[in-house]
């Protein structure tokens, strides 16, 4: 008769995006909706897995006609942002963004990087942002 519940809250430590990969506990509680004042309601936890991502490795690069490099990947986790940066310096921490790509089932699309002839060295990784 139009009773319902329209929301629970579910904590879980394993939601931060630093959590370690490991099992954690999904704990729900406050029940809200209409018309619950006649129940008892009782919950279930759950469990919730965090994964370890797929690894993106850049291939070998390819020089183009024109001088520019352009990279392909293996791996990477369908749906996941991930950036392609740059570096004539591996001693330096600073890293330039090229791009953010976006892995679809077949990995993480080819990049041309069109900067490569004004760099006598380039190194390449990819992070998620």
């Amino acid at each position: 008769n139009g009773d319902s519940v329209t929301s629970v809250t579910l904590t879980s430590a394993g939601v931060i995006s630093t959590a370690p990969v490991n099992t954690y506990a999904i704990v729900p509680s406050s029940a809200a909706g209409s018309g619950l004042g006649n129940y008892n309601l009782s919950y279930v936890s759950g469990t919730l897995t965090v994964n370890a991502a797929t690894p993106v490795i850049i291939n070998s690069p390819v020089q183009l006609v024109d001088g520019n490099f352009q990279l392909t990947f293996t791996g990477g986790d369908v749906g996941v942002s991930y950036q392609i940066q740059s570096s004539t310096d591996l001693s330096s921490p600073a890293w330039s963004v090229l791009a953010t790509n976006v892995a679809a089932t077949n990995g993480l699309p080819n990049f041309t990087d069109l900067d490569a002839t004004n760099n006598p060295i380039r190194f390449y990784r990819t992070v998620v942002p």
